[in-house]
C-alpha cells in the first residue's frame, strides 16, 4: 500500500529530537529544521540548516554550534536572521513565506505559520513553516502554528504537525482538522511532550486521524529530554 511506503520512507529519513528539531538525511546530504534539544554526544554537521522563528526552542545557539559551521548554508526567518549573522555565521539567508528554492534534490517551499487566537505568533512577524519535496513526496513542517486559512492549499503527502495547546493549536481536534486540510495521507505529531501536550494527547491525534482513513506514526525522540 502507498501508506506503508510513505512510513517507510520518512522513517529511513527523518530523526526527531523533540519540538521541531528534525534532521532530514536524503541522498548522504543533511538537512536540520529548528535544531534544539539535540545530545550533548551530537557532532553531525548538516549541509543546510532552515530555521521558523526565534523562540528558543527553535532558534537554539548551543545546539546550532553543534549542527553548523560558520559558513553552513542557513536560511532563517527574515526577522530573525541578524541575530544568526551576530553569532559569526557568514552564509544566512533571509526567508519569508512565499518562496521555493532547491537544495541539491530537496525543494524548500515556505509557507506562513502563526496564531489566530492567541499571539504568541504574530502573522506580521512573517515566521515560516516548510514544504519540502523530496522523491516526490510533499513533506509539510507545520512549525509553530494555530490551523490556519493557507493549509488547505498545502496539498501535502506527509504532515507533520503541531500538538501543543499552549501555543500552537487549541485542542487535539484542532491540530487533527488541520492535518485533514493538508490532505496528507500520513500524519505525524510533533512538538509535544516537552513544555506543552503530552504523549496522552499524541495517541489521541493518531486515534481520530486513523477513524478518519489517515495514517498516523509516533516517531521515537532522540533528544537529551
Amino acid at each position: 500500500a502507498p501508506e506503508m511506503e510513505l512510513k517507510e520512507f520518512i522513517q529511513s529519513i527523518v530523526k526527531w529530537y523533540g519540538q521541531f528539531s528534525l534532521e532530514f538525511n536524503v541522498n548522504g546530504k543533511k538537512l536540520f529544521i529548528d535544531p534544539y534539544n539535540l545530545p550533548e554526544s551530537y557532532n553531525e554537521k548538516a549541509n543546510w540548516v532552515l530555521i521558523s522563528h526565534d523562540h528558543f526552542d527553535h532558534l537554539s545557539f548551543d545546539d546550532l554550534a553543534r549542527v553548523a559551521t560558520k559558513d553552513t548554508p542557513i536560511y532563517a526567518a527574515k526577522k530573525l536572521a541578524h541575530q544568526v549573522r551576530e553569532k559569526g555565521y557568514t552564509n544566512v539567508t533571509d526567508i519569508e513565506p512565499g518562496q521555493k528554492f532547491e537544495l541539491d534534490g530537496i525543494t524548500v517551499e515556505t509557507v506562513p505559520m502563526y496564531n489566530i487566537k492567541k499571539d504568541f505568533h504574530p502573522k506580521d512577524a512573517k515566521w515560516t513553516a516548510f514544504v519540502l519535496t523530496i522523491d516526490g513526496k510533499r513533506i509539510y513542517i507545520s512549525c509553530d502554528t494555530e490551523r490556519i486559512p493557507e493549509m488547505k492549499q498545502i496539498n501535502a503527502d506527509i504532515t507533520f504537525m503541531t500538538l501543543g495547546q499552549t501555543y500552537t493549536m487549541n485542542s487535539v481536534e484542532e491540530a487533527v482538522e488541520a492535518v485533514l486540510d493538508t490532505g496528507a495521507k500520513l500524519a505525524i505529531p510533533v512538538h509535544f511532550g516537552m513544555y506543552e501536550g503530552t504523549a496522552q494527547d499524541a495517541e489521541k491525534f493518531c486515534s481520530l486521524l486513523t477513524q478518519k482513513g489517515i495514517d498516523c506514526i509516533q516517531l521515537t525522540k532522540l533528544g537529551r529530554e
